[in-house]
C-alpha cells in the first residue's frame, strides 16, 4: 500500500486468528542499507614469560615471589582459560610444591636434592608431575 502523502510504501497490519501481523517493506535500494559493522580488532598475542618474571611481577607474599635459585624450568606453559598473571604465578608455585612432594626432586637444590646418579630420572619425574598439575589447572604444557 502506498502512503497518500509521501508516496512511499507503508507498513501493512492485519490480524489472523487474534495475532497481529505487521508487514514492513524492505528497501530495494542497496545504498539504503546500513553500512556493515567493522571487524573487531585482532586479539593481542599471548606472551610467554619466564617463571622468574611471573613470580616477581605477581602480587604475592614475599616468600612466594622469590624464584627458586638456579632452577631448570624446562616446561613452557600456556594459559588456556585466561588466567591472570597473579593466578599463573600462584598455580606454578603450588604445582612446584606438589611436584616436589611427589617426586622428592627439588630444582631449587643443588643436584635436585636427590642422591647422585638419580638426578636425571628424578628431574624427568618432577617435570611430568608439574605438567600433570598445570594441565589439571587449565594450562597447556609443552
Amino acid at each position: 500500500m502506498v502512503h497518500w502523502m509521501t508516496g512511499r510504501v507503508a507498513s501493512q497490519r492485519s490480524e489472523i486468528n487474534g495475532v497481529e501481523k505487521v508487514t514492513v517493506p524492505v528497501a530495494s535500494n542497496p545504498s539504503a542499507r546500513p553500512p556493515p559493522m567493522p571487524a573487531p580488532p585482532p586479539a593481542p598475542p599471548i606472551a610467554v614469560l619466564p617463571v622468574t618474571t611471573l613470580l616477581t611481577s605477581a602480587r604475592l607474599p614475599p616468600e612466594l615471589k622469590t624464584p627458586p635459585p638456579n632452577a631448570a624450568w624446562d616446561l613452557i606453559v600456556y594459559p588456556k582459560n585466561g588466567q591472570s598473571t597473579e593466578q599463573r604465578a600462584a598455580d606454578r608455585y603450588e604445582c612446584h610444591n606438589w611436584a616436589k612432594s611427589q617426586t622428592g626432586f627439588d630444582p631449587t637444590q643443588s643436584g635436585g636434592g636427590v642422591p647422585p646418579g638419580s638426578t636425571e630420572r628424578s628431574h624427568a619425574n618432577y617435570d611430568r608431575a608439574m605438567s600433570a598439575c598445570l594441565t589439571a589447572r587449565g594450562y597447556e604444557v609443552k
